[in-house]
């Protein structure tokens, strides 16, 4: 269980021995690569893994961290060049705090953090860098950085980082499991939000404040759907969550928030005012076993594309489609990363990755969707990490 350390900036801080643990990881594979440092970028809670996962600390407007193969590592953002932060008490591992007034919005200042990068990376002599995922640089960062630095080789280093990054340890597992926590006890107390009269909406604010009650950091994704039993039941973002409940209906709530500290989970539930017809608990049924049915091929070793036959296979048989979006997905500091289940993917599975899985089956008169995070184990399949029963809630 995890315990807010009131006092300090940081409620729920990752210990100085897992920092340490990254770090070290990653300079082997600087050595190994002939790499004088790696780079890396992140602008939100939900979308900035790579600089929190170094820093413990979740990236300001756009920020980017320079990790030196010795040394301290500099940090980049928005600020005050004369006060940069962050506050010297979470600087745990860095030498250098650099500030520029550069917001993405604002065109004008699209070079200034590149600028600073490109002079730190020169005051550190770096001839070889490394980046880690393009898809979170911002493009005009990437092109002043390269620019800046005629003299400099590029080396993309992410397949190497993200096998680090994919596996938990047991100091992670820790913030995991209480992640899981937060979304079982979150999706439980859901059951009293839900009646006849509501509106979506509310329903969904409700679960956000009990959400962030629980230690999440506030930044989530938080689905919500209702339709008349019957018909398919879409979940969608904020600006669909304007239907009013009625009796009748099904409500499909779809939480993927952070937990305390910082990891991610994610959960699925519908909640079905009246007795559920045929057609919703036999696509449900499906659903679900397609999932578990994914969760037992997520073997060590194996392609993530395994999961995703094991699922198609369920669903073909009980007369449903195969799965067309993304089958699942890794989490941690990211809401999704690596590995993906899906055909590109080049990590394979391997025991302590948190995989987000979630199968759908569709028809005309049902769509249900099965959602819930599983631990790669060292032998069988991954295991499911939440407690809440897999199963249509009947209000």
């Amino acid at each position: 269980m995890l315990e807010r350390a009131y006092g300090r900036k940081a409620p729920y801080p990752i210990p100085d021995s897992e920092l340490e643990r990254r770090w070290a990881a990653v300079r082997a594979v600087l050595a190994e690569e002939g790499a004088d440092v790696l780079l890396v970028s992140g602008a939100t809670l939900d979308s900035g893994g790579y600089v929190r996962w170094f820093t413990d600390i979740p990236p300001n407007n756009t920020s980017t961290v320079l990790f030196p193969r010795t040394g301290g590592m500099t940090w980049i953002a928005s600020g005050n060049p004369e006060r940069p932060g962050p506050a010297p008490e979470l600087c745990r591992g860095i030498a250098t705090r650099l500030s520029a007034p550069f917001f993405r919005t604002i065109h004008c200042t699209e070079r200034y953090d590149a600028d600073l990068a490109v002079k730190a990376l020169k005051d550190l002599g770096a001839k070889r860098i490394g980046f880690c995922n393009l898809g979170r640089m911002d493009a005009s960062f990437y092109r002043h950085l390269v620019d800046g630095l005629p003299d400099s080789e590029f080396v993309d280093l992410t397949d190497r980082i993200d096998a680090i990054k994919a596996v938990k340890s047991e100091a992670e597992l820790v913030y995991v499991r209480a992640a899981m926590d937060l979304h079982d006890k979150v999706l439980e107390a859901t059951t009293a939000f839900i009646r006849p009269g509501r509106v979506l909406g509310e329903v969904r604010n409700d679960v956000y404040h009990l959400a962030c009650e629980l230690g999440s950091e506030g930044q989530m994704v938080l689905l919500l759907g209702s339709a008349p039993m019957g018909t398919p039941c879409i979940f969608g973002p904020f600006p669909e969550q304007n239907r009013r409940i009625e009796q009748g209906d099904h409500v499909l709530v779809m939480l993927e928030s952070s937990g305390p500290g910082g990891f991610f989970a994610e959960m699925g539930r519908y909640w079905c005012i009246g007795e559920p017809p045929r057609a919703l608990v036999h696509a449900w049924d499906a659903a679900r076993a397609a999932a578990l049915a994914a969760a037992d091929a997520c073997r060590a070793g194996v392609s993530p594309m395994d999961p995703v036959r094991a699922a198609n296979a369920v669903l073909a048989d009980r007369g449903y489609g195969p799965e067309g979006r993304i089958l699942g997905h890794g989490q941690g500091y990211d809401y999704m990363e690596p590995p993906a289940l899906l055909p590109d993917e080049r990590l394979r599975l391997a025991p302590g990755m948190n995989l987000a899985i979630h199968t759908t089956a569709a028809s005309p008169e049902a769509n249900a969707f099965s959602c819930d995070n599983y631990l790669v184990q060292p032998a069988g399949g991954a295991t499911r990490m939440q407690r809440m029963p897999q199963e249509l809630i009947v209000l």
